[in-house]
């Protein structure tokens, strides 16, 4: 069965044992990440050593082995000792005319609950400021409220896309009562892009259209949504490649335990970075060219579009499906 397009080691003969399972199991996901794990040569050999090591550990099975691994990925994926074949653009080391650092990125970014609690705090202590002796009880008391009140006013509009910001900037931050714990959460943290020009077709389509051209299937899953309204909400950011510390093709072990991702053929360059898996068939796109970065300080000008989205039961895109169709484009368009 073999694991990263290799020969399992001798003394790893569980794990190859384990990728078996996984390749035989009844349930879809499962399967994929099986896939995935055994074929997904664009592994380094530094980082498969590392996953290696990561499976020794007693008790650490191929899928947590994985998902720890996935969880070190931002100390990792711009590191030349360690993914060297997989960095795409790295500032004075790594460049490519294909991807000059105007080059612009999007990505979605869901207001989790901390994001909101952050939002929701900059928004009362204005409107209290602001109220001063005259505070009636009236004052909006849950981030739904505030954003809906956003869509009518411009002027509002700026002041929540300053809001996101600031939130996204104190969460992602060394906190001084934590500082080590979070900066290593800051450091290890990975944010996945595609390029702004290819996903142009659906920007203004709505949060459905953007999860099912990117390959964000758990975030069609209704599971994934709380009792919330602030649950409901996602964020269109934009940035030139020029604002990150760097570009990588992702890989198995940065995706982790994750069903959505296909690894894309390992003899492609760098820059021309992984594909994302379209979730709809039908939609106007050809899977788009995907990376991964760094986390990095977002700015007001970065928040393109805000939408509100709860997805249905019906919104659960047939994950075998799309993996069909996603290997037959890539046979047809990028096996060489």
């Amino acid at each position: 069965m073999g694991i990263f397009g290799r020969t399992v080691p001798a003394h790893y003969n569980l794990l190859e044992s384990e990728i078996e399972r996984l390749h035989e199991s009844h349930c879809c996901s499962e399967r994929a990440i099986g896939e995935n794990l055994a074929g997904d040569e664009r592994v380094s050999d530094q980082r498969a050593t590392r996953y290696f090591d990561c499976c020794s550990s007693a008790g650490c099975t191929a899928i947590a082995a994985l998902n720890e691994r996935s969880m070190e990925a931002g100390t990792e994926i711009l590191n030349v000792s360690l993914n060297r074949k997989n960095i795409a653009y790295l500032p004075n080391e790594v460049a490519n005319p294909e991807l000059p650092a105007s080059t612009r990125l999007i990505t979605v970014l869901r207001i989790f609950p901390s994001l909101a609690n952050w939002i929701r705090s900059f928004h009362l202590d204005r409107e209290i400021e602001a109220a001063g002796d005259d505070l009636d009880g009236s004052v909006a008391d849950s981030v739904a409220d505030w954003l809906r009140e956003c869509e009518t006013s411009d002027e509002n509009m700026e002041i929540l896309r300053q809001d996101i910001a600031n939130a996204h900037r104190v969460i992602t931050e060394p906190r001084r009562r934590d500082k080590s714990a979070n900066r290593s959460w800051q450091q290890n943290r990975i944010v996945w892009v595609a390029l702004e020009d290819e996903f142009s077709p659906v920007a203004d389509e709505g949060v459905r259209s953007w999860l099912e051209a990117l390959g964000i299937g758990n975030m069609l899953d209704t599971r994934d949504f709380g009792k919330n309204a602030s649950d409901d909400w996602f964020v269109l950011l934009s940035y030139s490649l020029a604002r990150t510390s760097g570009l990588a093709r992702p890989t198995v072990l940065d995706a982790g335990a994750y069903a959505w991702h296909y690894p894309s053929p390992a003899d492609l360059p760098a820059h021309d970075g992984g594909r994302t898996v379209i979730l709809r068939d039908g939609l106007a796109l050809a899977p788009l060219r995907e990376f991964v970065h760094t986390t990095r300080r977002i700015s007001r000008t970065d928040v393109q579009r805000i939408r509100q989205f709860r997805p249905s039961d019906d919104d659960l895109p047939d994950l075998d499906a799309a993996r069909t169709r996603h290997v037959s484009w890539i046979r047809a368009n990028l096996v060489r």
